[in-house]
């Protein structure tokens, strides 16, 4: 964190205009470590995004854990929003579930 504060300071680069993109394998090496620094990151004013969610160790309990801004999906899981979207029943529960974790 110290190295990533010094970089923001000698480059003049404001915090909030900073976004970092993880996958969801580097945070799953170590959670607890991994949520620390998400905190850590977030108290600086930088956005964290999850890239590539859907490749991996992918659950949605996990996200829920995780302070993140961003989740952006494996393309396979992209491929099959549509479908999610022609199941009402299905499409509420998510967006239910999406919009309701902070």
């Amino acid at each position: 964190m110290s190295s990533l504060s010094a970089t923001l300071e000698a480059t003049g680069l404001s915090a909030t205009s900073l976004e970092l993109e993880l996958t969801e394998g580097i945070l799953m090496n170590d959670t607890d470590a991994a949520i620390d620094t998400l905190h850590a990151l977030r108290e600086m004013g930088i956005s964290v995004a999850i890239d590539d969610f859907g490749t991996g160790f992918s659950s949605l309990s996990y996200l829920r854990h995780l302070p993140v801004d961003k989740v952006k999906l494996t393309a396979v899981l992209s491929t099959i929003l549509p479908i999610i979207v022609r199941m009402p029943l299905l499409f509420r529960a998510l967006w239910h579930l999406l919009t309701t974790w902070s």
